[in-house]
């Protein structure tokens, strides 16, 4: 008898050293970086900016919970509309601690006044940027920061039918939605492809 307890001990120390282990490791491989990129031809981004901090604080008939002016500012901003230019999206998720609700996004929209290969040297009027950075816990209250505003280059090296190259290195000069006072710069630097979508995301 006192064998079989001990057997029985160890082998639930045993198993529930295991169900920890496959617990631990399953966080541990989503708990990771992500980073899509896209690009859209025949689009623009409608890029919409408060005035002043009330107009935040205010509540929006178009936009309840969750679709709040805050989350309009900082996401809705990057929607592709039909026109006639071409976009370059590079998402860039983190989700932190175990916490569904730690989940860091970093989104950057580039719209071009051309589909041919070239470089552009930025500020430029050939070149309209918006970038934001948030999270998931804070989107809803201006959490976060926002920009329309860089410097440094981006550089289309290839288009293809089912993809473009390009090198984006950039400065963002960023402010607090929060206040709309706060400054911070951030640094951008990607190299790589974008899959081009086949019309609009919806």
């Amino acid at each position: 008898m006192k064998k079989f307890i001990l057997a029985a001990f160890f082998w639930g120390i045993g198993f529930g050293t295991a169900v920890f282990l496959i617990t631990y490791l399953t966080l541990l491989y989503f708990n990771k970086d992500t980073e899509k990129t896209f690009a859209i031809k025949d689009s623009t981004i409608d890029i919409v900016l408060p005035r002043d901090k009330s107009e935040l604080d205010k509540t929006n008939p178009d936009y309840e919970f969750p679709y709040t002016n805050c989350y309009k500012l900082l996401i809705s901003n990057h929607r592709a509309h039909l026109g006639r230019n071409l976009i370059l999206t590079l998402e860039r998720e983190n989700f932190g601690s175990f916490s569904m609700h730690d989940e860091t996004f970093e989104k950057l929209s580039v719209e071009l006044n051309s589909n041919r290969v070239g470089k552009y040297k930025l500020p430029s009027d050939k070149v309209k940027v918006f970038y934001s950075i948030s999270n998931t816990a804070s989107v809803h209250h201006c959490g976060g920061y926002f920009g329309t505003e860089a410097e440094g280059i981006i550089e289309i090296i290839d288009i293809t039918d089912k993809e473009i190259s390009a090198n984006i290195s950039l400065t963002i000069h960023s402010t607090l939605a929060r206040d709309l006072k706060t400054n911070k710069t951030y640094n951008i630097d990607y190299f790589g492809q974008f899959k081009l979508h086949d019309g609009l995301p919806k």
